[in-house]
């Protein structure tokens, strides 16, 4: 079974496969098209692999209360991204997926 080494831990290609992360999976489209909670896919890999938990933390909100934008920063291994979005989840998954693409990018 072959292995793919990203930042130091080891990742089957049917872990990666089996969460949409590998081939078309982030190339063009979402991990699955119908589903898109890559915060829950970024963890199943990270629990997977005995890592530490991603930390989500604001980092900047903007507007006025019933329009608000909303920045988190993601760190998990020794990757860092940031989302955005009109909510704190929706900037929390939008961190999320850009983490699952530097993963993919890293194992390919």
């Amino acid at each position: 079974m072959a292995k793919f080494d990203l930042k130091g831990l080891l990742y089957s290609p049917e872990v990666l496969g089996g969460l949409g992360l590998l081939g078309a999976g982030l190339q063009g489209k979402s991990p699955s098209a119908d589903h898109h909670d890559y915060k829950s896919k970024l963890q199943e890999i990270v629990q997977e692999n005995q890592g530490a938990m991603p930390r989500y933390r604001i980092i900047r909100e903007e507007g006025p209360d019933h329009e608000k934008t909303f920045w988190i920063e993601l760190a998990v291994y020794d990757i860092e991204t940031q989302g955005s979005g009109k909510s704190k989840k929706m900037a929390e998954q939008d961190a999320a997926r850009r983490a699952l693409e530097i993963l993919n990018q890293e194992s390919q």
